[in-house]
Protein backbone atom coordinates (compact mmCIF):
# COMPACT_ATOMS: atom_id res chain seq x y z
CA UNK A 1 0.00 0.00 0.00
CA UNK A 2 2.87 2.70 0.64
CA UNK A 3 4.32 1.73 -2.88
CA UNK A 4 0.95 2.21 -3.99
CA UNK A 5 0.79 5.70 -2.73
CA UNK A 6 3.79 6.32 -3.72
CA UNK A 7 3.09 5.94 -7.51
CA UNK A 8 -0.33 8.25 -6.77
CA UNK A 9 2.05 10.82 -5.56
CA UNK A 10 4.67 10.51 -8.19
CA UNK A 11 1.81 9.90 -10.78
CA UNK A 12 -1.18 11.76 -9.61
CA UNK A 13 -2.70 11.69 -13.27
CA UNK A 14 -2.31 7.76 -13.76
CA UNK A 15 -5.27 5.78 -13.53
CA UNK A 16 -2.88 2.62 -13.37
CA UNK A 17 -1.62 4.40 -9.82
CA UNK A 18 -5.14 4.51 -8.70
CA UNK A 19 -5.76 0.93 -9.78
CA UNK A 20 -2.76 -0.36 -8.00
CA UNK A 21 -3.69 1.23 -4.51
CA UNK A 22 -6.70 0.07 -4.61
CA UNK A 23 -5.43 -3.69 -5.42
CA UNK A 24 -3.13 -3.26 -2.12
CA UNK A 25 -6.30 -1.75 0.06
CA UNK A 26 -8.57 -4.62 -1.54
CA UNK A 27 -5.77 -7.18 0.42
CA UNK A 28 -6.11 -5.09 3.83
CA UNK A 29 -9.71 -5.63 3.28
CA UNK A 30 -10.89 -1.93 3.23
CA UNK A 31 -13.76 -1.42 1.13
CA UNK A 32 -14.32 1.96 0.90
CA UNK A 33 -10.62 3.15 0.03
CA UNK A 34 -10.88 0.60 -2.65
CA UNK A 35 -14.00 1.76 -3.96
CA UNK A 36 -12.67 5.44 -3.92
CA UNK A 37 -9.35 4.54 -5.39
CA UNK A 38 -10.77 2.93 -8.27
CA UNK A 39 -13.38 5.62 -8.86
CA UNK A 40 -10.53 7.97 -9.40
CA UNK A 41 -8.65 5.59 -12.07
CA UNK A 42 -12.11 5.37 -13.82
CA UNK A 43 -12.55 9.34 -13.51
CA UNK A 44 -9.33 9.37 -15.30
CA UNK A 45 -9.80 6.73 -17.69
CA UNK A 46 -13.84 5.92 -18.03
CA UNK A 47 -13.16 2.71 -20.11
CA UNK A 48 -10.49 1.18 -17.73
CA UNK A 49 -11.58 -2.49 -17.84
CA UNK A 50 -9.72 -3.57 -14.67
CA UNK A 51 -10.73 -1.17 -12.59
CA UNK A 52 -14.59 -1.31 -13.75
CA UNK A 53 -14.80 -5.22 -13.21
CA UNK A 54 -12.98 -4.57 -9.71
CA UNK A 55 -15.27 -1.99 -8.58
CA UNK A 56 -18.14 -4.12 -9.77
CA UNK A 57 -17.32 -6.82 -7.79
CA UNK A 58 -16.18 -5.07 -4.67
CA UNK A 59 -20.11 -3.36 -4.94
CA UNK A 60 -21.28 -6.77 -5.47
CA UNK A 61 -19.84 -8.04 -2.35
CA UNK A 62 -20.99 -4.91 -0.44
CA UNK A 63 -24.21 -5.95 -1.87
CA UNK A 64 -24.41 -2.19 -3.51
CA UNK A 65 -26.61 -4.07 -6.81
CA UNK A 66 -27.51 -1.05 -8.55
CA UNK A 67 -23.79 0.44 -8.42
CA UNK A 68 -22.51 -2.71 -9.70
CA UNK A 69 -24.83 -3.66 -12.80
CA UNK A 70 -23.76 -0.12 -14.04
CA UNK A 71 -20.15 -0.93 -13.63
CA UNK A 72 -20.93 -4.46 -14.83
CA UNK A 73 -22.61 -2.80 -18.28
CA UNK A 74 -19.97 -0.03 -18.75
CA UNK A 75 -17.45 -2.68 -18.97
CA UNK A 76 -20.05 -5.03 -21.70
CA UNK A 77 -20.34 -1.39 -23.22
CA UNK A 78 -16.36 -1.97 -23.60
CA UNK A 79 -16.67 -5.71 -24.86
CA UNK A 80 -19.66 -7.24 -24.76
CA UNK A 81 -17.69 -10.60 -24.61
CA UNK A 82 -16.17 -9.85 -21.35
CA UNK A 83 -16.33 -13.00 -19.76
CA UNK A 84 -15.45 -11.48 -16.18
CA UNK A 85 -18.49 -9.34 -16.35
CA UNK A 86 -20.65 -12.11 -17.84
CA UNK A 87 -20.03 -13.86 -14.69
CA UNK A 88 -20.54 -10.63 -12.50
CA UNK A 89 -23.48 -10.03 -13.81
CA UNK A 90 -24.96 -13.58 -13.44
CA UNK A 91 -23.45 -13.40 -9.92
CA UNK A 92 -25.66 -10.35 -9.54
CA UNK A 93 -28.46 -11.75 -10.70
CA UNK A 94 -28.54 -14.91 -8.83
CA UNK A 95 -28.51 -12.52 -5.80
CA UNK A 96 -31.44 -10.64 -6.70
CA UNK A 97 -33.83 -13.64 -7.47
CA UNK A 98 -32.82 -13.81 -11.43
CA UNK A 99 -32.11 -17.17 -12.15
CA UNK A 100 -33.17 -16.93 -15.18
CA UNK A 101 -30.78 -14.51 -16.23
CA UNK A 102 -28.08 -15.50 -14.44
CA UNK A 103 -28.76 -19.18 -16.15
CA UNK A 104 -28.53 -17.28 -19.62
CA UNK A 105 -25.32 -15.46 -18.58
CA UNK A 106 -23.56 -18.55 -17.25
CA UNK A 107 -24.66 -20.46 -20.27
CA UNK A 108 -23.10 -17.57 -22.20
CA UNK A 109 -19.63 -18.01 -20.67
CA UNK A 110 -18.80 -21.37 -21.30
CA UNK A 111 -20.20 -21.13 -25.35
CA UNK A 112 -17.64 -18.12 -25.27
CA UNK A 113 -15.12 -19.87 -23.43
CA UNK A 114 -15.75 -23.66 -22.54
CA UNK A 115 -12.94 -23.63 -20.59
CA UNK A 116 -13.85 -21.06 -17.89
CA UNK A 117 -14.04 -23.57 -14.80
CA UNK A 118 -16.11 -20.20 -12.92
CA UNK A 119 -18.69 -20.23 -15.02
CA UNK A 120 -19.18 -24.58 -14.78
CA UNK A 121 -19.15 -23.78 -11.05
CA UNK A 122 -21.57 -20.61 -10.87
CA UNK A 123 -23.78 -22.62 -13.01
CA UNK A 124 -24.00 -25.57 -11.02
CA UNK A 125 -24.14 -23.48 -7.49
CA UNK A 126 -27.14 -22.49 -9.57
CA UNK A 127 -28.54 -25.82 -10.27
CA UNK A 128 -28.08 -26.62 -6.93
CA UNK A 129 -30.34 -24.23 -5.96
CA UNK A 130 -33.04 -25.16 -8.21
CA UNK A 131 -32.89 -29.00 -7.36
CA UNK A 132 -30.96 -29.73 -10.50
CA UNK A 133 -28.51 -32.39 -8.79
CA UNK A 134 -27.82 -34.42 -11.74
CA UNK A 135 -27.23 -31.89 -13.92
CA UNK A 136 -25.31 -29.75 -10.97
CA UNK A 137 -22.73 -32.78 -10.78
CA UNK A 138 -21.95 -32.60 -14.33
CA UNK A 139 -21.04 -29.24 -14.17
CA UNK A 140 -18.66 -29.59 -10.92
CA UNK A 141 -17.62 -33.00 -13.40
CA UNK A 142 -16.70 -30.19 -16.38
CA UNK A 143 -15.34 -27.60 -13.80
CA UNK A 144 -12.85 -30.95 -12.38
CA UNK A 145 -11.70 -32.01 -15.62
CA UNK A 146 -10.36 -28.49 -16.55
CA UNK A 147 -8.85 -28.16 -13.48
CA UNK A 148 -8.46 -31.05 -11.36
CA UNK A 149 -6.92 -29.09 -8.44
CA UNK A 150 -10.06 -27.22 -7.92
CA UNK A 151 -11.08 -27.42 -4.52
CA UNK A 152 -14.27 -25.56 -4.53
CA UNK A 153 -15.70 -28.06 -7.99
CA UNK A 154 -15.03 -31.01 -5.98
CA UNK A 155 -16.93 -29.18 -2.82
CA UNK A 156 -19.96 -28.23 -4.49
CA UNK A 157 -19.82 -31.67 -6.80
CA UNK A 158 -19.43 -33.46 -2.54
CA UNK A 159 -22.82 -30.92 -1.77
CA UNK A 160 -25.04 -32.08 -4.42
CA UNK A 161 -24.03 -35.65 -4.19
CA UNK A 162 -25.03 -35.49 -1.30
CA UNK A 163 -28.40 -33.12 -1.05
CA UNK A 164 -29.18 -36.26 -4.18
CA UNK A 165 -28.77 -39.09 -1.66
CA UNK A 166 -25.05 -40.68 -2.35
CA UNK A 167 -23.27 -40.32 0.68
CA UNK A 168 -20.76 -42.11 0.01
CA UNK A 169 -20.13 -40.23 -3.06
CA UNK A 170 -20.04 -37.09 -1.42
CA UNK A 171 -17.11 -37.97 0.40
Amino acid sequence: AEAAQKAVELEAGNPAAYYLLAKAHQGLQDDIIVIAQLTKAIGLKEDYMEALLMRAEVLLQMQQHREALKDIDAALAVSAEEETALLLRGKLKQATGDEEGAEKDFHQITELNPFNEQAYIHLGQLYITQKKLSEAIELFDEAIELNPNSAAAYHERGRAKLLNGDKEGSV
